[in-house]
């Protein structure tokens, strides 16, 4: 009997120092705080900055920035070297993130009362944008808010009280699917097939685990990628993700197949599908796609409806060719929105600009 006691005895501190050690490693991670990266233009460091803020595949943040300040020019390209390269082989999410930083930067300048106009070179991939202070334009802080607040919510979502289709009257080459629709049934139905066909690729897990980041430490150290913060994962749960996970259990088919799951359970709580329409997908479409995402993503942030990129079934080519026979379009970008009781925040989680970005003049 006392042979038992002192196993159970054991056995209860062994569980009390896990949960201890997983409520310590579930604490909010804490992001380095912005840096002025032009000493001499705080406004424009302090745009940079919110640039940066703008969402990419895997949160790879692909691009790479030089900044001609006193000429008021800034050249962005993609970084070659953070691309996916099993998921996104033709750049397609690549361009796409290309285009939500420029139109994220375009909407930071706006904020501070600055005109801008992009142009996309289609062959070198590259977008130059110009920028002035107009004096026809006031700061507007709301929309530096909207920045700061957009995020992408992996939660379940709930229908929204009113008719979205008519709130989005404004934006075109978007289509909104209601839950229950045909369209919505397409889009699901091709979003779960890509995703089973996609767990079952050891070379597509390699690849997203190589972007997951398994502990703060590693977070903190990288400050891209995927961590348990920007997962939506906090306290306890957190901290078990972080205590727990490794790279080699991330690609094992018992997570797979816990991810498909979890998919399909985000697919079916939403309020519906958003899909983005490109007649012609060329570079400059996509370029143009990424543009579009950001400007309805920040509407529909000071809207608080959440959103979350679903991509999957633009990754498969198969299945994106049946959503274009099925929905009679080429269908470049596909979300899914809905509501939530709190709208959440935005982790920060983000490099430093000065990695990346690169001072002219």
């Amino acid at each position: 009997m006392k042979t038992l006691g002192m196993f159970l005895l054991v056995i209860g501190v062994l569980v009390s120092l896990f949960f201890i050690t997983a409520l310590i490693k579930g604490r909010p991670l804490q992001v380095p705080a912005p840096n002025n990266l032009i000493a001499s233009d705080a406004t424009l460091s302090r745009i940079l900055y919110l640039a940066s803020l703008s969402p990419s595949s895997h949160n790879t943040q692909l691009w790479k920035v030089k900044v001609h300040h006193l000429s008021n020019k800034v050249e962005v390209a993609i970084d070659a070297d953070r691309v996916l390269k099993v998921s996104d082989k033709n750049k397609h999410e690549a361009l796409i993130s290309l285009g939500a930083y420029v139109q994220t930067m375009v909407s930071a300048f706006k904020a501070y009362g600055y005109s801008t106009q992009v142009y996309f070179d289609e062959n070198t991939q590259l977008a130059l944008l110009s920028y002035y202070k107009d004096p026809a334009l006031s700061n507007d802080m709301d929309l530096e808010q909207a920045i700061l607040k957009r995020h992408t919510d992996k939660r379940k979502l709930a229908p929204v009280s009113f008719d979205l289709k008519d709130l989005l009257n404004n934006f075109s080459d978007i289509e909104f699917c209601k839950k229950g629709s045909d369209s919505y049934k397409i889009i699901y139905d091709n979003s779960m097939l890509a995703v089973h066909q996609l767990s079952s690729d050891d070379n597509y897990n390699k690849e997203l685990a190589s972007w997951m980041r398994f502990s703060d430490k590693e977070a903190k150290a990288k400050l891209d990628g995927l961590c348990a913060d920007t997962l939506g994962m906090e306290g306890i749960t957190k901290g078990i993700f972080n205590t727990l996970m490794t790279e080699g259990i991330a690609t094992s088919s018992v997570f797979t197949r816990q991810s498909e799951k979890l998919y399909q359970d985000q697919l079916e709580h939403c309020a519906g599908f958003i899909y983005f329409k490109n007649e012609i997908e060329s570079k400059s479409a996509l370029f143009e796609t990424g543009r579009t995402l950001v400007k309805l993503w920040l509407f529909l942030t000071e809207h608080e409806i959440s959103v979350q990129p679903i991509s999957a079934v633009i990754e498969v080519p198969a299945c994106k060719k049946e959503l274009k026979e099925k929905l009679g379009t080429n269908v470049s970008l596909v979300i899914r929105v809905g509501k939530t009781d709190n709208y959440g925040s935005n982790k920060l989680y983000r490099r430093n600009v000065a990695d990346y970005v690169q001072l002219e003049d």
